[in-house]
């Protein structure tokens, strides 16, 4: 099955560290046979209240520990969800985690900065200082690979990706 995988030639196949037991997550993540792998960080809270694993550097260090290899994606919503729990200022903790670890590839979505919970919005949503994190998106100095994660309307479709890449862009 991994050669069928290959073909599709992708900059990276983007996992979630889970919730739960963390040496069962490092064990799930080492038996995938797909390359390179990187791991998104998450926020404390999961949709369903449970608590979730690799939202911080410490959380997402013990992968990096035990896992060869790995390669990081920077979900910018995920880390100012958790800066919510954690009582840290949004911007500078997506900062911190640049630093913790190079990430190969972000996500980004608006969101609205009174939930801890997950909430992927259009980048127009929410309260985000999208112009914040376009900033600091600007001043990393290699090529960066950036992922809207928006919702979609149907009556829509590529359209919203169009609009939120034009809002990002014009921000």
């Amino acid at each position: 099955m991994a050669n069928n995988f290959s073909k599709l030639n992708p900059i990276c196949y983007i996992v979630h560290p889970e919730s739960g037991d963390l040496n069962l997550s490092i064990s799930n993540i080492e038996k995938l046979l797909i390359k390179p792998i990187a791991i998104e960080n998450m926020p404390v809270k999961g949709i369903h209240g449970e608590n979730m694993l690799g939202y911080d550097s410490n959380s997402l260090g013990d992968y990096y520990k035990k896992i060869r290899n790995l390669e990081f994606c920077l979900d910018i919503n995920h880390a100012i969800k958790a800066s919510i729990t954690l009582k840290k200022d949004p911007y500078d903790f997506v900062l911190e985690l640049i630093k913790f670890k190079k990430p190969l590839i972000f996500h980004i979505a608006g969101g609205d900065m009174s939930e801890e919970i997950d909430n992927h919005l259009n980048l127009n949503e929410g309260n985000y200082d999208i112009a914040k994190i376009k900033k600091i998106l600007l001043k990393i100095n290699y090529k960066i690979y950036l992922t809207f994660e928006i919702p979609r309307d149907t009556n829509y479709g590529i359209e919203d990706d169009l609009r939120n890449m034009k809002l990002f862009i014009n921000e």
